[in-house]
């Protein structure tokens, strides 16, 4: 299902599960622009958005990473707010579950398939 707004795609090119929804958009022939976290910040906006579409601060995070681990996130993050969250996450981005999928539609975090199709 090809449609004329550009979806944007933030992650990092080597992220299995960004590869997948790469993959998956190109498939449907569905035109989109790809935003490497490591060359292109994400926004403060990007992320706000991001929380609004999950149901709750925690599901933001990467759990499977490294900066996750190390940081000791898993019970750090316990009880944070949606805006304490944001601030850790501009500020480490490697925390942040990928893909994070943009449309004029809304925000879906993370690959799901469903959820993906109601942006197109």
């Amino acid at each position: 299902m090809a449609g004329t707004s550009i979806i944007e795609v933030w992650g990092i090119p080597t992220c299995g599960t960004v590869k997948k929804t790469l993959k998956h958009l190109q498939s449907l022939g569905v035109v989109h622009e790809f935003k490497d976290f490591r060359q292109t910040p994400p926004t403060r906006d990007l992320l706000t958005h991001a929380l609004r579409s999950v149901s709750a601060p925690k599901k933001l995070f990467n759990t499977s990473g490294a900066s996750y681990r190390e940081g000791r996130w898993g019970t750090r993050a316990d009880g944070m707010t949606g805006t304490e969250v944001v601030e850790a996450l501009l500020a480490d981005p490697m925390l942040i579950k990928r893909p994070i999928i943009r449309s004029p539609k809304g925000t879906v975090v993370g690959f799901n398939e469903a959820a993906l199709q109601k942006l197109l």
